[in-house]
């Protein structure tokens, strides 16, 4: 749009700038056609999200139910959906759960801890708040 103005008035805005500057550089108005394709792109992608929202689908489904010979933004099908098939491929499972394996470790978490004077360590922590508790309570300074 304003670049396709600036080309069509290249030679206005030349004489207008020898003018007012004095020589000036030669300068070319280019249309950048990838910006252009890039802006067209995402008002397509727009209009997209806006319909997905107010008819949502299956995006799956309707993958498949483009035709072979069909290019999607000029990726072939059969690339598209291997990529998609891969990516749920790697999703992870959701983990099972052994109920009686994790009483199992609880059982023997307790027996070795118990092994290890859990019941010293626990009387030692109690002897030691205690100690500061009454500490706080009476300041002796």
């Amino acid at each position: 749009a304003i670049s396709l103005v600036f080309i069509q008035k290249e030679i206005t805005i030349r004489k207008l700038l020898s003018d007012e500057m004095g020589n000036f550089p030669s300068c070319q108005f280019v249309y950048d056609e990838t910006y252009a394709h890039k802006l067209e792109m995402d008002k397509k992608l727009d209009l997209i999200v806006k319909e997905i929202e107010e008819n949502p689908v299956d995006v799956l489904d309707n993958l498949f139910a483009i035709k072979l010979e069909d290019d999607a933004s000029s990726l072939p099908r059969d690339y598209v959906l291997k990529q998609l098939t891969t990516s749920l491929d790697r999703h992870p499972a959701a983990p099972q759960v052994d109920h009686q394996q994790i009483k199992q470790f609880k059982e023997e978490y307790k027996q070795l801890v118990e092994h290890h004077g859990a019941e010293k360590k626990k009387e030692i922590k109690f002897n030691i708040q205690k100690f500061l508790a009454q500490r706080n309570k009476n300041p002796a300074r």
